[in-house]
């Protein structure tokens, strides 16, 4: 009795070729749960902030409001600055470290509108660090003047 004997070669081929498409298919669903999940797990969050905003009570705004704080400002290394102070541009501080105050005041309430009046002062130093290969000139000036 004869049997056909299938070759080694393209059995093992065939088995390769089958994990390939099985890895490839779990691959594509997996982005696709993955993907799933992001969006509910968005949408579950969205909903339970909209929870938490309005769970926070609606209170009106009081009579006046006084406000410190602090400051970080960047000044800039100027051309047109620097040459009103007879200064090379990377002679200027380019940050500044300051303070921030401010008082407000409300006369005026109509519903949801309010009218107030305020002023606020800002105050700022910076320094900078000479260069060895350039001129300095010390400024020592406020502004405003």
């Amino acid at each position: 009795m004869l049997t056909k004997r299938l070759p080694v070669v393209s059995i093992t081929a065939r088995c390769f070729q089958t994990c390939i498409l099985k890895v490839m298919w779990l691959r594509l669903h997996l982005r696709q749960l993955t993907a799933g999940l992001s969006l509910a797990l968005s949408l579950v969050i969205v909903s339970n902030t909209q929870q938490v905003l309005n769970a926070q009570e609606r209170t009106r705004i009081g009579p006046f409001v006084i406000e410190l704080s602090g400051v970080l400002v960047k000044n800039g290394q100027n051309e047109q600055v620097a040459s009103d102070r007879s200064l090379n541009p990377k002679e200027l501080p380019s940050l500044g470290l300051g303070v921030g105050a401010g008082a407000h005041w409300y006369p005026l309430k109509i519903k949801k509108f309010t009218l107030g009046l305020g002023g606020q002062f800002l105050r700022s130093r910076g320094s900078s660090t000479p260069m060895p290969d350039l001129s300095t000139t010390v400024v020592n000036e406020l502004w405003p003047p």
